[in-house]
């Protein structure tokens, strides 16, 4: 056989394999090899899963830059109370917090207007009181308008 399938494995566990070799001659040992798995995202963190960027009106036809950005924790659930710090550039650059509310989002708008925005939003950090902000498990970082 060429090929085996593990099945489902377990979080943060080493696993060892070998392969043997089996001809009419015998059995030669293969080497041992191994490797760990991850622990996953966990419940105690907080990671963004989703940015939206859009205007809001602003005054005399231009807009004020806009982004919903979206914050759960380690099994997907929303998350209130998080802070949101995000980073616009482009047509605007302001550094923005704003707090999630219960469906775990936060909107970020600009206080400049402008008339045909074009700019990116980067989340640059988020802070909450009782969970760690867990960056790389973040679905997005930046979201372009």
């Amino acid at each position: 056989e060429t090929t085996f399938s593990t099945g489902p494995l377990s979080q943060d566990t080493t696993y060892n394999w070998r392969i043997d070799e089996v001809n009419a001659v015998g059995m030669t040992l293969g080497s041992v090899w191994s490797f760990t798995t991850g622990i996953g995202p966990q419940p105690g963190s907080v990671h963004v899963a989703a940015i939206l960027a859009e205007t809001a009106k602003g005054s005399k036809g231009t807009k004020h830059g806009k982004a919903t950005v979206t914050i759960v924790d380690g099994l997907g659930d929303p998350v209130s109370g998080a802070t949101v710090t995000g980073t616009f550039t482009g047509s605007f650059v302001e550094t923005i917090d704003a707090d999630t509310d219960s469906n775990g989002q936060a909107v970020l708008q600009t206080s400049a207007d402008v008339r045909g925005p074009s700019y990116t939003i980067c989340v640059v950090n988020v802070t909450h009181a009782t969970q760690d902000y867990d960056s790389p498990e973040n679905v997005v970082d930046c979201a372009s308008y």
